[in-house]
């Protein structure tokens, strides 16, 4: 799930009083929480943290896109994390950090520690390695365009299946 859809009424991730809140477009910036905090109250189911009794987990993982960039690229698990250097192994290796950096948010030294304790300076290089490879590779653009299309359809089935668990009207007990 995305979490700029799940936040706290004062602003943080976790805690507090949780709602669903309106799509990013009717929302100026992620700081414009006070002018529409009644609005979210009245128009989205508001849970406290008594009421909610599963976790929230995302759907798209660290090991899920290694994964999909090994199927995708048709290179082993394995070699993708070792050591080797041939250049589809450096490639796929690549992709899946900029993947991870891109659609987790998770930070460069937390991504080298998934590729075998890799620096977190060789994860920057590597994003702005797959960004210039794009610009210029039309292979590698298209392996990536593939890679990110199914990145981004886990993302859209994963909000579509949250939205119907947690828009649910309130039901009025009399």
């Amino acid at each position: 799930m995305n979490l700029r859809n799940l936040t706290t009424f004062d602003g943080s991730i976790g805690g507090g009083k949780l709602a669903i809140l309106p799509p990013e477009s009717t929302i100026p910036s992620p700081f414009a929480f006070a002018g529409w905090k009644t609005q979210a109250r009245n128009e989205y189911l508001v849970l406290t943290g008594a009421m909610v009794k599963e976790k929230i987990v995302s759907a798209l993982t660290p090991q899920l896109i290694m994964r999909i960039v090994s199927q995708v690229l048709n290179v082993s698990l394995e070699d993708m994390v070792g050591q080797r250097r041939f250049r589809n192994f450096v490639v796929a290796r690549q992709m899946a950090q900029t993947a991870m950096r891109h659609f987790l948010g998770i930070g460069t030294q937390k991504i080298g520690d998934y590729f075998g304790n890799r620096n977190h300076a060789t994860v920057l290089h590597a994003i702005k390695t797959v960004g210039d490879l794009c610009e210029t590779d039309v292979a590698i653009a298209h392996d990536y365009d593939k890679i990110t299309g199914i990145l981004k359809a886990i993302q859209v089935e994963e909000a579509e299946a949250t939205n119907a668990r947690f828009t649910q009207p309130l039901s009025n007990p009399q």
